[in-house]
Parts: C-alpha cells; sequence; structure tokens
C-alpha cells in the first residue's frame, strides 16, 4: 500500500475544533507559529487538518518543516 503525506491522512480530530480555531486565528496574525507538546497528543493531525483548510480557503503558502535530530 503507497504511503501517505501527512496532508492526506485521515484522522480524528473530536473535541479539538476549539483548539483549531485557536491556531487559526494565531496563524491569520503571524507570519510563524510553531505548535508544541508531548508525543501522541496529536500536533501532526491538527497541523494537517489546519493545512487542508488553508488550502481550501485561500492560495496561502504553506510550508511543513520537520527539524533533523
Amino acid at each position: 500500500m503507497p504511503e501517505q503525506s501527512a496532508m492526506e491522512r485521515g484522522s480524528s480530530l473530536q473535541g479539538r475544533e476549539s483548539d483549531l480555531r485557536v491556531i487559526e486565528e494565531l496563524v491569520a496574525r503571524n507570519r510563524l507559529v510553531t505548535i508544541v507538546g508531548l508525543g501522541g497528543m496529536g500536533k501532526t493531525a491538527v497541523a494537517a487538518e489546519l493545512g487542508r483548510r488553508s488550502a481550501t480557503r485561500s492560495s496561502a503558502f504553506c510550508r511543513w518543516t520537520v527539524p533533523n535530530r
């Protein structure tokens, strides 16, 4: 089975709508927003959903940055 990118993966974001709204407001006001937290909290899922929403609303540029360890 081909691997999907993080932008294509489906995930459950139940109960995260308020988090998404807050981060969307931050993105609208700031050039760079960093989402941090413990592993397994859903940071990637939230960021992927924000990217999907942004792509459907405008032609805004969205870049994923993953630091090397």
